[in-house]
């Protein structure tokens, strides 16, 4: 009993001598300087947004009342002439008249202002100038089949699906590169994207099923998945 008395009156001894130190944290610091994120700004790659946007040039038609001229520092090239002196019509006009040489013509493809690709019921796709309409290139599919539908790259190469092969395909200097190749789906429309990824619709082999697929630009792998209802 003795020996917890004592411990109890150490514990209150304790307990008497604690000092309060309330009174240090109410005092506020009188100059306060908060820590502010710094922000760096991206740089805007031009190139790009011409790709994305197009470029403004200037008229080198003379102005009437000034008699000054604009001219452009940049040539045009000779498709750029070729739409630069079309005005805006109320009814459309044709310009030229092109024989691709197809039984069936199917789809065609521009190719900025160097020309236009076109795919018919056969298993070939010719590059037509823009201008002139003659013949610039003509691709034979790998597999012989016909192509079901074209693309092009970012960086202008020509891209085809293969539906019965089940492949995905990049024509790069004259030579076509399988990038994709798919087993239970057939792959069918394809298009690119701004960023240059592929968006191609695949289709089951029973032809009950569909989805549109997003692959990587660079490693040709499935980034993004879009399922039908």
């Amino acid at each position: 009993m003795r020996n917890e008395i004592h411990s109890l009156e150490e514990e209150l001894c304790k307990f008497l001598s604690v000092k309060s130190n309330v009174e240090a944290y109410r005092k506020i610091p009188e100059n306060i300087s908060p820590s502010v994120p710094n922000f760096t700004s991206g740089k805007i790659q031009e190139a790009e947004l011409n790709t994305l946007f197009g470029v403004l040039s200037a008229s080198s038609k003379p102005s009437d009342e000034s008699k000054y001229s604009l001219k452009s520092k940049k040539k045009p090239s000779e498709s750029e002439s070729f739409f630069q002196s079309k005005h805006l019509m109320h009814e459309p006009e044709t310009v030229a008249t092109i024989d691709t040489g197809y039984n069936m013509f199917e789809k065609v493809q521009n190719l900025r202002n160097e020309g236009f690709w076109t795919i018919g019921q056969d298993n070939t796709m010719k590059l037509f100038s823009i201008s002139k309409g003659s013949l610039l290139n003509l691709v034979i599919t790998k597999s012989g089949n016909e192509p079901s539908d074209i693309a092009v790259t970012k960086s202008g190469d020509l891209v085809y699906t293969d539906y019965y092969y089940k492949s995905v395909n990049i024509v790069k200097n004259k030579e076509i590169k399988e990038v994709i190749i798919l087993k239970n789906w057939r792959p069918n429309s394809i298009c690119t994207t701004s960023s240059g990824d592929l968006l191609v619709i695949l289709e089951s082999d029973d032809e009950k099923q569909s989805k549109v697929v997003r692959y990587s630009n660079s490693s040709y792998r499935e980034i993004q998945i879009e399922h039908s209802v």
